[in-house]
């Protein structure tokens, strides 16, 4: 058996700050001071600003609740001066925000808001106004239900600015849908008082699109792309040219620019409750170096806390890695996995310790151990967040790509924040906010305790013993089975059965929402549940042990209160039956 022991002393320099200082001999710093020393640089901040190319700065300014009718600084401290947003379209909801961005730079700059962690629908029409509900020029905002009991977010735009490129030209005259590599320019029309075009693209770029029409002395006049136009095809884009006419035109000429992101993380939803705004900014290759003034310094890689060791174990070569840090109150670990289950359990102390067996997979064990030399952990240190990546060369991707294996232990009031492509995840004995998604494999929960999202695309999700404040469960094709659960819980899964168990102890009021749009429900609540029903299917049928009115003749509706309706339950399914079940008390012991 070959033993190979060896510790990794790679360091990642992200500033000049005194976080940067302790870079520089990591194993002389206390990893608790560290904790406080970025914390203070984080709250002695006094913007939430990204620098961009050409002159352009974006700032996340403020975070506005509707139900607080309060807002707050994205960390969550208190603002100087209040402002609020006033919005037009979304329909007032429990938990809706607005997110209020300053954007400076030259006039032509694209903006767009790409996506809003947790949101269940967002809306950009909102005005930002003063305390006097005076507009507030200079300011946007975008307004978003977000899902029930998430006290973070993150949000993500996309700027562009900069030199347009031409991309394609076509004959305005020749009236045949006309293609140039992946555009189709068709539908070219005249209307009394503008000219109208479509343009199909298919090269599905990030990046702003300018349509100018350049007439037959030529000049160019700027399209306007309409974003009104209901059903249309995926890239396909309606641009309009008031009051001019086709006999004017010579051409039509394409030009694009790309969009870079701006992602700015861990965005706090709940006034005086701080969290450290971490901005991420999407850079291309041609960029300059960046200033100390754009680097992030607010992160602290841990690669030199790893230690690795290469062994040969039933024939296989695996490299494992261990990382032991200290996990202040309040913390959250961030893991995101591509090949590989994740395990993560409660434990008593205020540490968190890594354990990751990482696998390629080859029977020449030699060249196994090659590539795993050049595959690791990626873990980094934030004021109350550990994150923890895969680093993996692309030569080492080409050739195979690894799989990871996670054991974690961390303190049971930890957060969690746990992703996996391919995988299963466990989590137990921990009572923090928790969130797990997989695309293929098993979420089984044991004993978990707080607001807790799951989401499968394939495979099952398992609850046991627990007890939410609120839960959020969502499956594509994924079966969901909860037993001796408490507490409000929204489930909603495209194909799979349903099934709900509350204890016997689980407290009487509760809400629950589950939604199938093919499978079977079937549902037991909290003892003497007390609740409004409201139960519905097309394609099945309900059954119930519980005094509810059933409708029609195909038993498809049934609703009624029990108890005192305090609490709600909401089930629907589109192909399946439904079964309601009542709860029965455990008998006392006899004396």
């Amino acid at each position: 058996m070959r033993k190979i022991l060896s510790k990794i002393l790679i360091v990642l320099t992200l500033g000049t700050s005194p976080v940067a200082a302790a870079q520089q001999n990591p194993s002389d710093t206390n990893l608790r001071d560290t904790y406080l020393e970025i914390a203070k640089k984080q709250q002695q901040q006094k913007n939430f600003s990204a620098l961009m190319p050409q002159g352009v700065s974006v700032e996340l300014v403020a975070v506005y609740s509707f139900s607080l009718d309060d807002c707050w600084r994205p960390d969550g401290l208190k603002l100087d001066e209040k402002i609020y947003a006033k919005d037009k379209r979304i329909l007032q909801q429990k938990d809706k925000y607005s997110f209020i961005l300053k954007v400076e730079g030259p006039d032509d700059v694209n903006f767009r808001f790409y996506d809003i962690k947790g949101a269940i629908n967002w809306d950009d029409s909102a005005d930002v106004t003063d305390s006097k509900g005076q507009k507030l020029d200079g300011l946007r905002a975008v307004s978003a239900s977000i899902e029930d009991g998430r006290s973070y977010t993150s949000l993500r735009i996309a700027i562009a600015t900069g030199p347009w490129q031409t991309v394609a030209q076509f004959n305005a005259q020749e009236q045949t849908p006309q293609t140039n590599a992946d555009i189709t320019l068709s539908n070219i029309r005249q209307s009394p008082d503008h000219l109208s075009i479509f343009i199909l693209d298919k090269s599905h770029e990030n990046a702003a699109r300018s349509i100018m029409a350049i007439d037959n002395q030529g000049n160019t006049h700027k399209g306007h792309i309409d974003d009104s136009v209901p059903n249309r095809r995926p890239n396909s884009i309606r641009v309009k040219f008031p009051g001019l006419k086709l006999a004017q035109i010579n051409k039509f000429r394409l030009q694009k620019r790309p969009f870079r992101t701006i992602e700015f993380r861990d965005i706090s939803l709940r006034p005086a409750v701080t969290r450290n705004v971490e901005i991420q900014v999407e850079h291309f290759s041609d960029d300059k170096a960046l200033s100390p003034e754009e680097k992030s310094e607010t992160e602290l890689s841990l690669l030199e806390h790893i230690e690795s060791t290469i062994r040969l174990i039933d024939g296989r070569t695996i490299k494992e890695q261990i990382l032991n840090v200290p996990f202040p109150e309040g913390a959250r670990l961030v893991l995101q996995n591509t090949n590989g289950s994740i395990k993560v359990n409660g434990w008593e102390k205020n540490d968190c310790r890594v354990t990751a067996n990482i696998e390629v997979g080859l029977q020449d064990n030699q060249k196994a151990e090659e590539l795993l030399e050049k595959v690791s952990i990626q873990p980094k240190l934030s004021y109350r967040k550990i994150a923890v990546g895969i680093t993996t060369p692309e030569k080492a991707q080409q050739e195979i790509a690894p799989k990871v294996d996670f054991q974690i232990m961390v303190p049971k009031t930890a957060d969690l924040e746990l992703n996996t492509n391919t995988g299963n995840i466990t989590v137990a004995e921990v009572t923090g906010e928790i969130e797990c998604k997989t695309s293929e494999g098993v979420i089984l929960a044991r004993k978990i305790n707080g607001n807790v999202r799951l989401r499968n695309n394939y495979g099952k999700i398992l609850i046991k013993t627990s007890n939410f404040d609120n839960a959020v469960i969502r499956g594509n094709t994924a079966d969901v089975s909860c037993e001796d659960i408490s507490g409000n819980i929204n489930i909603r899964v495209s194909t799979g059965q349903v099934k709900v168990q509350y204890a016997k102890t689980a407290p009487q009021i509760c809400n629950v929402a589950i939604t199938t749009t093919d499978g079977d429900i079937d549902f037991t609540g909290p003892v003497n549940f007390s609740a409004n029903v409201q139960a519905r299917t097309i394609k099945g049928e309900i059954q119930t042990d519980l005094p509810l009115k059933i409708q029609g003749k195909r038993r498809k509706t049934a609703s009624g209160t029990l108890g005192s309706g305090e609490g709600k339950l909401s089930i629907r399914s589109t192909v399946g039956s439904i079964r309601i079940r009542e709860n029965i008390p455990q008998k006392k012991p006899e004396k």
